[in-house]
């Protein structure tokens, strides 16, 4: 399906609306006093993914946590550079910058709870446009390079439609800045129903 700029506009939109909710909803969680700002919001072709996570034509590592919509199909996706999620993770644990333990099961399990609290949140604001209620499943977590993590994943979807939504976003506090990736890949099926949201 080939989205047309009103459509594209209208997905950007009400993703767009639910900041305020999710700086209220991560800062609670964390405890702490982060700023949450949305840069850009644009669309990438699938095969334009991988290149965002190379650094002179060389793979990253990076964190990903996966989540499959519910109530409309699709997949979000939040990925992180390996050291930005190692340094959040720090951040949210109250670790200073020398202590990490190669993901123990406290750093994962703060990487997905922000990634449930993002998909929750993005959730949410997708069931409030469409009157009825959305959820996601529980993160997916996966420390590896990004291309294969979501070849393996999301393909099936990602190649039958035109444009993945990609919000860039960065979670300040004080001098700290940790930059995030969040991706919403909604299946063919339910691109019609989306795109028609009134915002």
């Amino acid at each position: 399906m080939k989205l047309k700029e009103e459509q594209k506009n209208n997905l950007m939109n009400f993703l767009k609306s639910a900041g305020v909710d999710l700086q209220e909803n991560l800062n609670l969680f964390s405890g702490k006093n982060l700023e949450i700002k949305i840069n850009n919001i644009h669309f990438k072709k699938f095969n334009e993914l991988s290149e965002l996570f190379c650094e002179k034509g060389e793979p990253m590592m990076t964190a990903v946590a996966v989540l499959m919509l519910i109530g409309i199909n699709g997949y979000f996706i939040i990925a992180l550079k390996s050291e930005a999620a190692e340094n959040f993770a720090r951040n949210i644990l109250g670790k200073d910058s020398n202590n990490f333990n190669n993901w123990d099961e406290m750093e994962v399990s703060t990487i997905c709870e922000t990634s449930n609290i993002l998909g929750t949140t993005f959730a949410n604001s997708i069931g409030k446009a469409l009157g009825r209620i959305i959820t996601t499943t529980r993160p997916h977590f996966n420390l590896y390079y990004f291309s294969p993590i979501i070849q393996e994943l999301v393909a099936s979807y990602a190649e039958m439609s035109d444009d993945i939504l990609m919000l860039e976003m960065n979670f300040l506090e004080n001098d700290k800045d940790f930059e995030m990736n969040f991706f919403f890949i909604p299946a063919p099926d339910s691109l019609e129903e989306l795109t028609g949201i009134d915002t």
